[in-house]
């Protein structure tokens, strides 16, 4: 066969009956092969040690470092401070009934109660006469901070008076306010109890409601 039937076969090739041109074949590119996936193994175990072995080693460590500084001397003194810090005087909200406390002997303890401070949300008070306050009482509002005074079993709080006005028998009656207190909480017994004391030191113990 000579060359040039050679070169014409593939045009005759590209009409049919009719005589229309067709576009020869298309053929599909071969598919490529496909990359190995070593990389991305790479990256899995590099994200693992990073993000996995690493924070867990350093955890351990700090936490291991932490505990010992917690267990130090400066670690208390420095959660004591937190802990002032973020003491707003919440802790003595609320309604304490009260008896006098002079001596702490078991008779006192075993006494009734005559007198009811209601510390309240928002700062205001009510002082008085146990089961009586609205008839016999001093009212107005308080500040409650917490004191420098350090003890295992008691957190201490300085409360101030301002705003004070005073209810007698059911009448508003005149008065030079209420005096300042200092409040100790006592930290070991599961009921609310405290110890209250007047600038003029009457001293009282107090139950929470």
């Amino acid at each position: 066969m000579k060359k040039e039937e050679i070169i014409k076969e593939p045009e005759q090739a590209q009409q049919n009956q009719g005589g229309q041109y067709v576009p020869p074949q298309q053929y599909a590119p071969q598919a490529q092969p496909k990359k190995s996936n070593g990389i991305v193994v790479v990256i899995v175990v590099v994200v693992i040690v990073l993000f996995g072995v690493l924070p867990a080693l350093a955890f351990l460590f700090l936490g291991n470092a932490f505990n010992s500084f917690i267990n130090s001397k400066s670690g208390e003194d420095f959660i004591e401070a937190v802990v002032k810090n973020f003491d707003n005087g919440d802790s003595v909200i609320g309604t304490w009934d009260c008896k006098p406390y002079d001596s702490g002997s078991k008779s006192e303890l075993e006494a009734d109660y005559n007198t009811t401070l209601n510390l309240r949300q928002g700062g205001t008070f009510q002082y008085g006469k146990y089961g009586d306050l609205e008839n016999n009482s001093y009212s107005g509002r308080y500040d409650a901070k917490r004191s420098e005074k350090k003890q295992t079993n008691y957190r201490y709080y300085t409360i101030k008076f301002s705003d004070v006005t005073m209810v007698e028998n059911g009448e508003p009656s005149e008065t030079q306010g209420l005096q300042d207190l200092e409040m100790g909480l006592n930290l070991d017994e599961e009921q609310r109890e405290a110890v209250m004391m007047f600038t003029n030191y009457n001293m009282y113990y107090c139950v929470q409601r």
